[in-house]
């Protein structure tokens, strides 16, 4: 049947049009829509799995053949390769199509310009109004072998967020597992090939790059990206300098210099202070502990003694030798290591006798005899039995009781000082946490003096002066001048994107800062609902297969949040999204 198309329909009235101006019934009626598309969907995945399942085998055995195939080229052996490496077909494609630089749009990408430079002499690319420096000697191949003759240079700059996000250069930053956004004072991407064989910037060599930029703060860092780690890599800071090249950045904003300014350097001298008086109140108070000796020492438990020597008394008078008196009743033996012992002085009168602590205190004693001019000294161990241990228990409790006393006398003044201390550290804290408070609110006073004061150094250059970031470049890629932003604070919305009657599904999805040079990405866990940012002037911009949707400021600041959720409208940018310029004028920049 030919298709019947109706070129001639009669005009439609205003009042007709007014009738049809019923937005709330659009809504209801694209969410009828989505409920019934999503139980289709569901109806339609279930039905996928039954068939995936009835090919997923051939489809592993092809690829496992295929790869073997491959192998049997190589040295390896075949059944190694079948055992270590089977490649999963899903897998392998999801990696070849996962590119970690990926342009919004395949034909809207910020081209190259390419140039030539002699690798032997270097030169010198003018690129815009950016100059590139290319020393002498600078490049080698992949070998390590120095390039000689003319290579091909392939540079381009990003400036603007249509810049970033037709380009696709990631740009987000992580620190510390916080996700950041970078606001970018200008980024440059640079390649360098001879007969199309990829080369590289010799260690060593430094490439000199002079970016005509229009930021001139020197809040910036400079950062590289590493492909392999898929992530930024800080470089230090760019030097900002007009177009007479004189230094502006003398004025650089650095952590050190701030720190030396005469407010910041006056609160941190008062924080060393209370530092020292901390460090003095813990030496006091260990010293007065340290004093602390309990006089009396812990006695040693008697025990029973077990022995086969023969034992002796010490039989002494005790009104000339009270010292003695407790051991009138206790036995001894001599200790094994005494050389000099025999029996024959258990047959002298001995004149007089001293007992005191011998080598293993509390356990043994040193007994000293005399008759005469003779002395003996021995090593003696009391025998303790019967009576004499219950005598002996009964004087050890004795001491032991003393002992304890004297010890919870220092316990007590020991917690005495210590509690005394703590007191008086957090004193120290209470007065130093005030300081450190202060130092913060200070050190955001000087940083924002010494940027109102660097404006206006820059307020004084002629206004067709051109400000130039100049970097030293290491290594082939992407280097970018950047100011790591987070996520505005907003309310957290479910977020519903529409064009016309169509729900969209972004693939890439992102929220344009039109205060600032920032685009930040908003992350695939988060397509469906982002923290809404209340005020500012802002945009949205996403992607499905090549086809690019903006959603501008006028619509953005018109959108409403209701029962939690948020529709945002979305209209489709020319389908062939032909240049930058086109997202650019998209994006109203």
């Amino acid at each position: 049947m030919e298709p019947k198309i109706n070129i001639n329909r009669p005009k439609v009235d205003d009042a007709e049009i007014e009738s049809r101006k019923n937005f709330q019934d659009l809504v209801n009626r694209f969410k009828n829509e989505s409920l019934q598309k999503a139980r289709r969907d569901l109806r339609l995945r279930r039905l996928k799995k039954l068939v995936y399942s009835t090919v997923i085998a051939g489809a592993t055995v092809f690829c496992t053949v295929t790869y073997i195939n491959h192998s049997s080229k190589t040295k390896d052996d075949n059944k190694t390769a079948l055992d270590k490496n089977k490649i999963n077909v899903e897998e392998l494609t999801e990696k070849k199509s996962n590119k970690f630089i990926k342009p919004i749009s395949e034909k809207a990408n910020v081209p190259y310009n390419n140039y030539k430079v002699n690798a032997t002499h270097g030169g010198t690319i003018t690129h815009n109004k950016s100059k590139i420096t290319v020393p002498a000697g600078s490049f080698v191949k992949k070998s390590g072998e120095q390039v000689q003759g003319e290579v091909d240079i392939k540079y381009r700059e990003m400036h603007d967020q249509a810049d970033i996000i037709a380009s696709g250069i990631p740009m987000t930053y992580d620190s510390a597992g916080t996700t950041y956004h970078f606001e970018s004072a200008g980024m440059i991407d640079m390649q360098g090939s001879q007969n199309g064989e990829e080369i590289f910037i010799k260690p060593g060599k430094e490439i000199k790059v002079e970016m005509a930029s229009s930021e001139e703060s020197t809040r910036f860092n400079l950062y590289a990206l590493d492909t392999v780690s898929r992530k930024w890599i800080l470089k230090g800071k760019d030097k900002v300098t007009s177009e007479n090249h004189t230094a502006t950045n003398a004025g650089n904003i650095t952590e050190e210099k701030i720190n030396k300014t005469p407010s910041i350097v006056k609160i941190d001298e008062k924080i060393k202070v209370i530092e020292v008086k901390k460090d003095s109140v813990v030496v006091a108070t260990d010293k007065k502990i340290a004093a602390l000796v309990v006089k009396v020492s812990e006695p040693a438990k008697p025990k029973e003694t077990k022995t086969s020597k023969q034992p002796f008394i010490l039989d002494v008078d005790p009104i000339e030798h009270p010292e003695l008196n407790a051991f009138s009743s206790v036995p001894f033996v001599a200790g094994d290591e005494n050389k000099n012992y025999n029996k024959e002085m258990h047959e002298v009168t001995w004149t007089d006798a001293k007992l005191s602590d011998g080598p293993k205190k509390g356990e043994n004693y040193t007994l000293d005899l005399y008759s005469g001019s003779r002395r003996e000294r021995l090593i003696v161990y009391p025998v303790l039995t019967g009576r004499s241990l219950d005598k002996a228990l009964k004087e050890y409790q004795k001491k032991f009781d003393q002992y304890q006393v004297a010890v919870k006398k220092r316990t007590e003044e020991e917690e005495k000082y210590k509690k005394a201390q703590a007191e008086k550290l957090a004193e120290y804290v209470k007065q130093q946490e005030k300081l450190t408070a202060e130092r913060l609110k200070e050190v955001i006073a000087v940083r924002k003096k010494m940027e109102e004061d660097l404006n206006k150094q820059f307020n004084t250059l002629q206004q067709d002066d051109q400000i130039y970031r100049t970097f030293q470049v290491s290594n082939f890629g992407c280097w970018n001048a950047d100011c790591p932003n987070s996520m505005p604070a907003g309310t957290k919305v479910s977020v519903i994107l529409t064009s016309g009657n169509t729900v969209l599904k972004p693939q890439k999805f992102f929220l344009v800062d039109h205060s600032k040079n920032l685009v930040m990405t908003i992350g695939q866990e988060k397509f469906d609902w982002f923290s809404y940012p209340a005020s500012g002037d802002y945009s949205l911009c996403l992607s499905i297969d090549n086809k690019v949707y903006v959603c501008n400021k006028e619509k953005f600041r018109s959108s409403k949040v209701s029962n939690g959720k948020m529709f945002f409208e979305f209209n489709a940018i020319n389908p062939e999204v032909a240049s930058v310029g086109d997202l650019r004028k998209g994006l109203g920049i």
